[in-house]
């Protein structure tokens, strides 16, 4: 079966080419025979090397100090185990990828395309929406990694969405709808 992990990154902006993620996490789904369930989480702060601008610090709570003597991106990216022959899920994915330069080249899904085409009643599609809409039940986890918008709670939060996702279409398919363009409902 497919290889699959969920990434969710925190950054210190929203420009790949001027800022730089401060905390990334995954999460493995594995095949028990009969469909994917979420796994292990693995979860870790990043030396940005750069300031964490205050604006930034107001959505995930990380501060400059916060991230101190983290591990620097390589270290992050070996922790986290992004494999070459995974199909990396994310919720916005364009986002995300965009601060992974270095897996461009590996299969994306793109939970947030998917919900839209998939779950087309969802009020809104963002990620927390997703959750309370779905009735997706998130294991808090410890300390930090128990809070919303912390990067190891929303990558188990997009798990949740994928596994739902899963059960209305292929791993193939979503592929085919993250490569695509969204169609907006409204305008």
């Amino acid at each position: 079966m497919t290889s699959i992990v969920v990434v969710d990154t925190e950054t210190t902006g929203f420009s790949s080419d001027e800022d730089a993620i401060v905390e990334i996490a995954t999460v493995r789904l594995s095949w028990n025979g009969e469909r994917y369930v979420t796994g292990e989480c693995r979860t870790c702060l990043v030396d940005p090397e750069r300031d964490i601008p205050v604006v930034s610090s107001a959505v995930h709570h990380l501060t400059n100090k916060d991230v101190e003597g983290s591990l620097k991106i390589r270290e992050a990216l070996d922790y986290v185990r992004i494999r070459e022959d995974d199909v990396i899920v994310a919720h916005n994915a364009t986002f995300d990828s965009g601060f992974l330069p270095q897996h461009a080249n590996i299969i994306w899904i793109c939970t947030w395309k998917c919900a839209q085409k998939l779950i087309p009643d969802a009020p809104s599609y963002g990620n927390q929406v997703l959750r309370y809409y779905l009735g997706i039940d998130v294991d808090a986890g410890q300390g930090r990694s128990g809070q919303p918008l912390s990067a190891g709670y929303d990558a188990r939060t997009t798990a949740g969405i994928l596994e739902i996702l899963l059960s209305k279409a292929s791993v193939e398919e979503m592929v085919a709808i993250s490569a695509s363009p969204v169609l907006l409902k409204k305008m």
